[in-house]
C-alpha cells in the first residue's frame, strides 16, 4: 500500500483508451506518462494502480489519487475517460464521467492484489498494485 497507508478517500484515473476505444500501447504509454506528468506538476499525492479485469486480460495503468470525487471525475473527463473509480473506507464505486449512475461494486480490499506469485496487497519500494474491477 501506498506509504502511510491507504487514503480514507481517494479516486482512480487512467488515461488510456479514450473514449472506451482500444489505442495502440505507444499511445496509452504517452498518455499515462502525461497524466503522470500532469499530476507531479501539479503537486497532487498520487501514486501507481493498475485496474484490470478479475483475469487481467484486460488491464490498464493509472494512478491513485488523493483529491474530492468532483476533481477525479473532472480529471476522468479531461482524459476522455468513460469511468473512474472512487473509493471512501473500503468501498469501491465506478463512477461514469458523464451523467450516469455510479455503481456500488463492495470491498476496495477485497479486490486489492499483488502482481502475481508475490502476495496480496501493496508491496516495499513502491511496487504497483493491482485492483481488480468488474466488466461494464
Amino acid at each position: 500500500m501506498p506509504e502511510g497507508g491507504w487514503p480514507e478517500a481517494f479516486g482512480v484515473v487512467t488515461a488510456c483508451d479514450p473514449d472506451g476505444e482500444p489505442a495502440p500501447g505507444a499511445v496509452n504509454a504517452g498518455a499515462t506518462e502525461d497524466l503522470r506528468a500532469r499530476l507531479v506538476a501539479e503537486g497532487w499525492a498520487f501514486f501507481p494502480v493498475t485496474g484490470g479485469s478479475a483475469d487481467f486480460a484486460h488491464a490498464e495503468p493509472g494512478f491513485g489519487i488523493v483529491a474530492g470525487r468532483e476533481e477525479i471525475l473532472a480529471l476522468g473527463r479531461e482524459y476522455r475517460q468513460v469511468a473512474v473509480f472512487w473509493i471512501e473506507g473500503d468501498a469501491l464505486t465506478l463512477c461514469p464521467c458523464d451523467e450516469g449512475v455510479p455503481v456500488e461494486l463492495g470491498s476496495f480490499l477485497d479486490r486489492v492484489v499483488a502482481k502475481a506469485g508475490e502476495g496480496r496487497g501493496w508491496r516495499d519500494g513502491g511496487e504497483e498494485c493491482r485492483l481488480l474491477n468488474i466488466d461494464f
